[in-house]
C-alpha cells in the first residue's frame, strides 16, 4: 500500500469518468488533485504513467504509480481491450488522461515499393516524436562546437516544412542522423554546415536536388553523386541553403549501439508518415534519389527498415530529451525549482462558447474585488447599458466561457496553440494569467461571462478602472499567486500606454519585487501601434516553441534589442 492510496481511492470514480472520456474523445477533462499535497512534500508534483490492462508500461513516480496500481487492482481497464492510456499529473496538480493508442498486432507487408509496408507504426507516435523534441533548444548557423555533446542524434528542420494538426503547428523533421565513432557528433554537425559533399552525404543530397531543380539533365549530376572532385559553385549554394533555411535539435546518446538502433527506428517511423506532410515546394521533390522523394526525408538508409518506434522507445526518447536538457547546461532543476509567470492582457473581441466541462476556480480573494467593481459598473449608466454587459456579466443566466476561448482578438487567435499547450501541461514550468479590466486576474481555464470594459474607462465615482485595481490592491492577489506557486521569473506582456494602462496596475508589485530574487521583465515593442497584439503573440510563440527554458534563465540586459521574428523587442525591468 502507498501513502497516496487513501486519496486516490476517495476520487477513483472521477478518474474512471476521465478514462471513459479519453477513450471516447482522445483526451479527458482536467481534474484538480491538489488534495495530494497533504500526503507528501514533493518539490514538483509533475509525473505521468503509460498504462494498459496488462500493466504500467512506463513511469515510476510514486504518487502517479500508486494510482496506476489501484487502477490495475480494480480491473478498471479490463473493458478497454488493449487500449493504452497516459495519465498525467501536472506541476499545478491537474490530472488528465490521454488515449495513447489502440494496440493491434503488427501485420507485416514488407513491400519496399510502398511507403506503408506494414501496419503498426502509429501516426500518433510520429506526432509525439515532433512534440517531444520541441522542448529542446533550436540551433541555427553559426554553430558553436561548445554547444554540442560528444555523442548524439540530430534532427534537421527545413524552412517551410511544417506539420499542421488542428490548431497546432510543428516544425517537420526532414533528416535524422548520427555517427558511428565515439566522440564524433560535433564533427558530424560541422561537416554539414562547413564541409563539402565528400564529408557530408547530407550536403550531397541537397546539392543533387539543387542541380536537378535547375536542370534535370545537367551532366554534372552524375559526377556530383560520386565521391569525386566537388563543384565549388554548387557547394556555395548548399552552404547558403543550410545556413539560411535549416535548423536542428539534438539528443545526447552516449551508447553507440543504442544510438544506431534509435536512429534506424526514428528514420523508419518518420518515413512512413512524412509524405503526408511534405509541402508542395519541398526541395526534396527534385531529388534524383527515389527514396528521398518517397520518404519526405533527406535520408536514404533505413527509410525501408521494418523496425519502428514502439512505446518503449518513445518512453526512452522522452527520457533522453530531459537528460539532454540537463547535460546541455539547462539543469532539470529549471523545471523543478524555477517557474515563469507570463502576464497577458485581455482584449475587446470576445466570443461566447458555453462549456459544460470542469472550469478552474478563481484566485483566492479576488471575488471580493470583482464584486466591488461590479457594483460600480452597475452604478455607471454608460457602462451598464453596453450590450455586452447587459447580456453577459449583468445577466444572471448568461453562460460561462473558458477565458482562453472567450478572448478572440489578434493576440489570442495567433497564440491560441501555445496557450493551450501551456494549459495542458506541455510546459510545466510556465504559468499564464490574463489581466482583465473586469475580472482582474484570470486563469486560462477559468469560466467568465461576456463583458465590455477597458482599463481606461471611468467609473461612477470618477475613478478610472486601472486606478480602481491599483487602489484595491490587485497586486497583492498576484503576489499571493507568485508565492504559492514559487514563481521565480515574471514576463509582462502587458501594454503600458496611456490608452491601455495594464502594466501600471501592478506598479506597487514591481516596487516590492525589486528587493527580491524574483526576476521581472517587461517585454516592450517600440512603435508597435495597432499590430502590438500579433507581435506579442509572435514573441510568445517563438520563445515557448523554440526554447521554453529561456523564460527561466537570467533575464536579458535592459538595453538589449532583439529581433523575434522580424520585430524588435526590448526588455526593461518591470
Amino acid at each position: 500500500m502507498s501513502k497516496y492510496d487513501e486519496y486516490w481511492l476517495s476520487i477513483i470514480d472521477s478518474i474512471v469518468s476521465l478514462i471513459k472520456e479519453a477513450y471516447a474523445y482522445g483526451k479527458s477533462r482536467i481534474l484538480d488533485v491538489s488534495g495530494l499535497r497533504k500526503y507528501g512534500r514533493r518539490g514538483n508534483w509533475y509525473g505521468s504513467i503509460v498504462i494498459s490492462k496488462s500493466g504500467i508500461l512506463k513511469g515510476n513516480m510514486a504518487h502517479v504509480a500508486a494510482l496506476g496500481n489501484i487502477i490495475l487492482r480494480k480491473g478498471i481497464l479490463e473493458d478497454y481491450d488493449d487500449a493504452v492510456f497516459r495519465i498525467r499529473v501536472s506541476s499545478k496538480l491537474k490530472l488528465s488522461v490521454e488515449l495513447v493508442k489502440h494496440v493491434k498486432p503488427i501485420e507485416r507487408k514488407h513491400n519496399k515499393d510502398s511507403i506503408v509496408y506494414y501496419k503498426g507504426a502509429d501516426e500518433d507516435v510520429y506526432l509525439r516524436i515532433h512534440e517531444l523534441l520541441e522542448l529542446l533548444p533550436l540551433y541555427k548557423y553559426p554553430v558553436n562546437r561548445r554547444d554540442l555533446p560528444s555523442n548524439g542524434i540530430y534532427f534537421f528542420y527545413e524552412e517551410g516544412e511544417v506539420i499542421k494538426v488542428g490548431s497546432r503547428v510543428f516544425k517537420r523533421i526532414v533528416r535524422v542522423g548520427t555517427h558511428k565513432e565515439q566522440g564524433r557528433f560535433p564533427n558530424r554537425i560541422l561537416d554539414h554546415f562547413y564541409g563539402d559533399k565528400n564529408s557530408s552525404v547530407f550536403r550531397r543530397h541537397l546539392g543533387a536536388a539543387i542541380l536537378a531543380r535547375e536542370n534535370p539533365h545537367d551532366s554534372r549530376l552524375r559526377e556530383w553523386m560520386k565521391g569525386s572532385k566537388t563543384l565549388r559553385d554548387v557547394e556555395r549554394k548548399v552552404s547558403r541553403l543550410l545556413r539560411e533555411r535549416f535548423s536542428f535539435r539534438y539528443i545526447k546518446v552516449d551508447d553507440r549501439d543504442e544510438r544506431l538502433e534509435l536512429e534506424e527506428r526514428l528514420i523508419s517511423t518518420l518515413a512512413r508518415f512524412s509524405p503526408k506532410y511534405v509541402s508542395p515546394n519541398w526541395l526534396g521533390r527534385y531529388s534524383p534519389t527515389e527514396k528521398i522523394r518517397r520518404s519526405g526525408l533527406w535520408n536514404v538508409e533505413h527509410v525501408d527498415s521494418p523496425k519502428y518506434i514502439e512505446l518503449k522507445h518513445l518512453a526512452r526518447l522522452e527520457q533522453l530529451v530531459y537528460e539532454t536538457l540537463a547535460e546541455a547546461g539547462r539543469d532539470l532543476t529549471l523545471f523543478r525549482d524555477k517557474r515563469a509567470l507570463v502576464l497577458i492582457p485581455c482584449c475587446k473581441s470576445k466570443n461566447v462558447y458555453p462549456i459544460s466541462s470542469t472550469l478552474s476556480t478563481p484566485l483566492p480573494g479576488i471575488n471580493n474585488l470583482r464584486n466591488k467593481l461590479l457594483k460600480l459598473l452597475k452604478a455607471t449608466p454608460s457602462l451598464r447599458e453596453r450590450p455586452e454587459n447587459r447580456r453577459g456579466v449583468l445577466n444572471p443566466d448568461a453562460p460561462l466561457t473558458r477565458a482562453v476561448d472567450l478572448y478572440v482578438g489578434n493576440f489570442y487567435r495567433k497564440a491560441k496553440k501555445v496557450l493551450l499547450d501551456i494549459l495542458h501541461g506541455k510546459y510545466p514550468h510556465i504559468h499564464v494569467l490574463i489581466v482583465s479590466a473586469l475580472y482582474g486576474l484570470v486563469k486560462l481555464d477559468e469560466g467568465i461571462k461576456e463583458y465590455e470594459l477597458a482599463m481606461n474607462d471611468r467609473l461612477a465615482n470618477g475613478m478610472k478602472v486601472y486606478r480602481f485595481w491599483q487602489r484595491e490592491g490587485l497586486w497583492r492577489i498576484l503576489l499571493g499567486y507568485i508565492r504559492r506557486n514559487r514563481i521565480t521569473h515574471i514576463w509582462s506582456l502587458l501594454p503600458s500606454s496611456l490608452e491601455y494602462p495594464y502594466h501600471q496596475v501592478f506598479e506597487e508589485l514591481w516596487r516590492t519585487l525589486g528587493n527580491t530574487p524574483i526576476k521581472c521583465t517587461h517585454v516592450e515593442i517600440p512603435g508597435a501601434g495597432s499590430g502590438a497584439g500579433i507581435k506579442r503573440a509572435e514573441w510568445l510563440m517563438h520563445i515557448v516553441e523554440n526554447n521554453p527554458l529561456y523564460l527561466v534563465e537570467q533575464p536579458p540586459p535592459p538595453q538589449k534589442l532583439e529581433q523575434i521574428p522580424g520585430y524588435t523587442f526590448q526588455y526593461p525591468p518591470c
